[in-house]
């Protein structure tokens, strides 16, 4: 939904950060890869377009954090909708989502409320 609004650059390097969160865990489960596949296709950006160069995260963050606030915030949601894929929110996993808001100078009781909300979608 947000994502095909990101400019092409933003869009390589949500990629790139994508990647590298579901991989945080050193356990990339099969929803995760469905979530990305997904990613790719709103995004437009099929294997044939784009290849994963696992640039650095940190530099990845600093390029992302200059997006727009909606964006960053469409952007968190997804990381975290990977996050929870597996439904396991281990301790990598919580130190790359808290890396991130920090990175974007996200609230963080707007992660909490992101987190809890992507929680209680997979109750259903």
């Amino acid at each position: 939904m947000y994502l095909a609004d990101l400019s092409l650059n933003d869009k390589k390097n949500f990629l790139e950060l994508a990647y590298h969160v579901s991989n945080c865990d050193d356990d990339l489960h099969v929803d995760e890869i469905k979530i990305l596949m997904k990613i790719r296709e709103e995004m437009s950006l099929s294997e044939f377009v784009y290849q994963i160069q696992e640039k650095d995260i940190d530099n990845v963050l600093k390029k992302l954090s200059k997006s727009t606030n909606k964006s960053k915030k469409g952007m968190f949601l997804e990381i975290m909708n990977i996050i929870m894929a597996d439904q396991k929110y281990d301790e990598n996993e919580m130190k790359i989502a808290e890396k991130i808001a920090t990175s974007w100078d996200l609230i963080p009781e707007d992660s909490l409320v992101v987190l809890k909300w992507i929680k209680n979608l997979y109750k259903i």
